[in-house]
């Protein structure tokens, strides 16, 4: 996992909607085409002060949860860490039928490195020091349960919500495991990546950019790290389609981007590998230039597939770019043609000159290409994870109502006081 790229407005200070002021754009056409996707934002987000009040907006989210996990989140199962969150292996257990605990399958769990002023018990998610975090885990479920996110096949699947057992019970979140990042994938696989595959994973990223561009996010830290790799169950077509390239860990809504003070914002931390040229130099981003930004630096993701085996490309300059690619071994003709008139685009010194949409450059009449579209039209292998789930969901009123009132008194030590003496005869009475 990667630091995490700071956005430089203060998330606990957002303004009245009546005085949302236009973000600036390149031209009118653009102005239209942003003003036009989905406005996202986070609703209820200022609200959170306690793990109890996230754990009630993750119910009303339609967040499953409390998942049961074997909580193993400790060094040697750790993925990664970084500035905001540590990423685990964990194990999701079965108990929906109340009978002894049964092991699904392996998951990656998200918990946020949270610091609490004294020391003690509580944690206060409305502090300076826990609000980076909370915001990232909130945009992440608010984005993963979004109508056009949540099923997408280039978008990590969150699968629910938990909460660490330890005096402070912090929450957790819990997506689907990957075989690794696209890095790795090229470090670690046994045999050469193929130009299909490079392909396909090349139009797997495309989309899911532009998915969560149109679903109203912008991502601001697009890089090898942040594109999980996932094995393709699809039948017939693991042979040809052998992966899945997802994206994770989004930066911030475009909403935000209009609720700023300033008409737009300015966005540090993102590693100078990947950025785009006016990240580098600073300067306020409106919400089309951030959306320009993701663009620029998914052309370097495309330059490191292909010439620099998952590496950061060792220039920038796109002139410089399009020669490796003009006489980079293992790339088919017909796609090196598309990869250099897309990175031609992508790498725009002026942001104006990039696309807005990048999902389709590198569709062509290829094999790979076909068999890339074909499997789109097939669903996702059923896997436990989602069959227990699913299970969980069909839960009758009653059951839902007593999962809530049990998670808020695990995740809140204090509530025993709070609460009357005669909740513990009516959770008691519940089916």
């Amino acid at each position: 996992m990667s630091n995490r790229t700071t956005i430089s407005f203060a998330f606990d200070n957002r303004i009245a909607i009546s005085n949302i002021t236009t973000p600036i754009c390149d031209d009118a056409s653009e102005h239209q085409a942003v003003e036009g996707r989905d406005s996202f934002s986070l609703p209820g987000f200022n609200d959170l002060g306690t793990v109890d009040d996230l754990v009630v907006s993750l119910d009303l989210l339609g967040v499953p949860g409390p998942l049961i996990l074997s909580n193993n989140l400790e060094e040697r199962t750790a993925l990664g860490t970084g500035a905001q969150f540590g990423v685990y292996e964990d194990g999701l257990l079965d108990a929906s039928n109340n009978a002894s605990e049964t092991y699904l399958e392996s998951v990656a769990v998200k918990r946020g490195l949270f610091v609490t002023e004294d020391g003690g018990s509580r944690l206060d998610l409305s502090s300076r020091e826990s609000r980076r975090q909370i915001h990232d885990m909130y945009l992440e479920v608010v984005a993963l349960r979004h109508k056009a996110l949540r099923s997408h096949r280039n978008i990590v699947r969150l699968l629910g919500w938990s909460v660490e057992e330890t005096f402070q019970n912090p929450p957790l979140l819990v997506v689907e495991l990957a075989l690794g990042h696209l890095r790795t994938m090229f470090e670690k696989s046994p045999v050469k990546v193929t130009s299909g595959t490079i392909q396909q994973l090349s139009i797997d990223i495309g989309q899911g950019l532009d998915a969560i561009h149109e679903a109203g996010i912008v991502h601001c830290d697009i890089k090898p790290e942040n594109i999980l790799i996932f094995e393709n169950f699809a039948t017939n077509f693991h042979g040809t389609v052998p992966y899945v390239a997802k994206l994770a860990d989004f930066g911030l809504s475009i909403s935000e981007v209009k609720e700023s003070m300033d008409d737009g914002v300015y966005v540090t931390g993102m590693s100078t590998d990947w950025c785009a040229p006016e990240i580098r130099q600073g300067i306020k981003l409106s919400t089309s230039q951030l959306i320009k930004a993701d663009t620029f630096s998914y052309g370097l993701v495309l330059a490191s597939m292909s010439c620099y085996e998952g590496q950061a490309p060792k220039t920038k300059d796109r002139g410089a770019i399009l020669e490796v690619l003009k006489t980079q071994a293992g790339i088919s003709d017909t796609f090196r043609s598309l990869l250099r008139t897309a990175v031609s685009q992508l790498l725009q010194q002026d942001a104006a000159e990039r696309p807005m949409s990048v999902g389709m450059l590198l569709k062509d009449e290829s094999a790979a290409c076909v068999n890339w579209f074909v499997t789109q039209t097939l669903p996702f292998a059923t896997t436990h994870t989602s069959q227990g789930i699913r299970r969980s969901r069909k839960m009758d009123r009653a059951g839902r109502v007593r999962r809530l009132v049990v998670s808020i008194s695990v995740v809140a030590t204090t509530l025993s006081s709070i609460l009357p003496p005669w909740t513990a005869v009516v959770i008691s009475a519940l089916p």
